[in-house]
């Protein structure tokens, strides 16, 4: 569907459910709700990226390659450790080398804790570690490997649904009704909650 048809389609249940013929709600506010609602279902598909296909179908517009040649050490890195900066908009890692041909491994810090001295489990020179450190990956290595680049795949941000400027979803159109479904459900949360404010206000 296009930004307008979903629009519509938001439109038509929305009245039909509240029994009105309009709803309060401006293109703007419409376009806000089905991004938001947009972006939870990515969040979503994202935690089953790997283990379903379809999933990964609707999602593959939003990956996205990803490569750091820049290698950063302070005093808070671990032994053998570098951090490498992420982009701003990343949802989820899917696919990861390092210096183009060297697994990276996703690690807490309790399995760092409990397997950095383990020698079946610990970083070799055929795997790499990697923490998560708030906008920073820390790459662990066994101390004999050289980082040269760090090259990932990840799913992005998608871009906003703009209804206004004609901007439509990227997402597979297998979805675009669940968009619109998740639309009405926060925009019935938000009458709720509208129509509570007003039943206190009236009882004062």
């Amino acid at each position: 569907m296009t930004a307008l048809e979903m629009k519509y389609k938001f439109d038509i249940k929305l009245r039909d459910i509240l029994k009105a013929l309009n709803h309060p709600f401006t293109t703007h506010e419409v376009s806000r709700l089905m991004n938001k609602s947009q972006l939870a279902l990515v969040r979503e598909y994202a935690k089953y990226f790997e283990q379903n296909e379809e999933f990964r179908k609707v999602l593959s517009p939003l990956v996205t390659p990803y490569t750091v040649t820049l290698f950063v050490t302070d005093a808070e890195n671990h032994t053998n450790g570098a951090y490498v900066r992420m982009p701003e908009d990343l949802i989820k890692v899917v696919a990861e080398l390092v210096n183009g041909s060297i697994a990276v491994k996703p690690v807490s810090l309790d399995e760092y804790s409990s397997n950095i001295t383990n020698p079946f489990k610990k970083p070799s020179s055929t795997l790499v570690w990697r923490l998560d450190r708030n906008d920073k990956h820390e790459l662990i290595t066994d101390g004999t490997v050289t980082l040269t680049s760090y090259s990932m795949d990840y799913i992005d941000y998608p871009p906003d649904i703009d209804v206004d400027n004609s901007i439509d979803c990227v997402l597979a159109g297998a979805v675009h009704d669940d968009i619109v479904e998740g639309a009405i459900k926060s925009a019935l949360i938000i009458l709720s909650r509208k129509a509570q404010m007003f039943n206190t206000k009236s009882d004062k």
